[in-house]
């Protein structure tokens, strides 16, 4: 006989199922016989919903979750936590807004402008820019002529801006002039009071607001009843962030494109430094590329080294496992 259908007929098999189990505030006497029918439907897990629970890391998620947790211990169960109050998982309950508005996200935008040369000593203003943007340069970039491409190397004349005005020689042809900023800018909606994800720092807000208080309230369940946490697509949040500029649709944004905000951060910004050989600066303005390149995958593997250096130990040194960056659960539990 099939091994697994052995397990299967003798009780022995590992769980498949992780359904959510919807926390309601109010309706905390109903949670022993929600945790059993998660039971009598084989499952032998199951993800606790926060977003649905009005008091989330408040006393009234602490008394319930106590409830649930106590009840999946009884019946041998396994316990996950939605780890943030909303999607995608990020917004650490909050805190960026209340206490470290400092350690909000940080993009790389471009604003430009075309001029036909030669032009001796042509003249362009600088954009007016909230004072904790940062400009990271100004470069000439000769265009191809066809729709946003541009050729040949960029001419970095940012030593030729001085008191908002850059006067600058035009080579004969079609070039445009970009001015690009590390700014707060480009993150959408409450997007723009998540944490920065290529942050370490930034990261580590999700850790105090929700792994932390979690793990002081129910430390006897880590690592057994109390599998881990589950991050639901936490993202870098960056969109079209210029006016007058058509978004094309989030399935369709790809690096290259006018007015699209780049992740950016200082250990982003050094890496690609140090990958490039040389100031990386000037590769940004947009090309028309799509695909890989040496941003998008430096951004990735500094998400892999904040996120999954900050947060996951965290929750691995207390027993647990992290899952979730996807649509599926990712990692298992573990015990120290």
């Amino acid at each position: 006989m099939d091994q697994q259908l052995q397990e299967i007929l003798e009780g022995r098999e590992h769980n498949c199922l992780l359904p959510f189990l919807w926390m309601q505030d109010g309706k905390t006497g109903d949670l022993p016989r929600q945790v059993e029918t998660v039971r009598q439907s084989g499952a032998r897990a199951f993800c606790v919903e926060s977003r649905t629970h009005s008091d989330f890391a408040g006393p009234g998620w602490w008394r319930d979750l106590g409830i649930v947790l106590e009840e999946a211990e009884k019946r041998g169960m396994q316990v996950w936590i939605l780890d943030d109050r909303h999607f995608p998982t990020g917004w650490a309950n909050g805190l960026i807004s209340q206490k470290y508005p400092e350690r909000r996200k940080w993009h790389l935008v471009e604003f430009h402008a075309d001029a036909i040369g030669p032009v001796a000593q042509a003249a362009f203003l600088e954009p007016q820019r909230p004072a904790e943007d940062r400009l990271t340069g100004v470069f000439l970039c000769r265009r191809a002529g066809s729709g946003e491409e541009l050729c040949g190397e960029p001419v970095d004349v940012t030593d030729r801006l001085r008191d908002g005005v850059l006067l600058t020689d035009i080579p004969e042809g079609c070039w445009r002039v970009f001015f690009l900023y590390q700014s707060r800018e480009g993150a959408p909606g409450r997007q723009a009071e998540y944490i920065h994800l290529i942050d370490r720092e930034s990261v580590s807000t999700l850790i105090e607001a929700v792994y932390e208080p979690h793990y002081a309230h129910f430390r006897k369940y880590f690592g057994g009843t109390l599998a881990g946490f589950f991050s639901d697509e936490p993202s870098f949040g960056n969109a079209f962030f210029s006016r007058g500029v058509p978004d094309p649709g989030m399935k369709n944004r790809t690096l290259g494109l006018p007015g699209l905000a780049l992740p950016w951060s200082e250990e982003l910004a050094a890496e690609l430094d140090r990958r490039c050989g040389g100031r990386a600066a000037p590769a940004f303005p947009p090309s028309g590329t799509a695909g890989e390149t040496p941003e998008r995958n430096c951004a990735s593997s500094i998400w892999m080294s904040s996120h999954a250096s900050t947060a996951m130990p965290s929750a691995a040194s207390s027993g647990t496992g992290a899952g979730r960056t996807g649509c599926s659960i990712s990692a298992t539990s573990s015990r120290t």
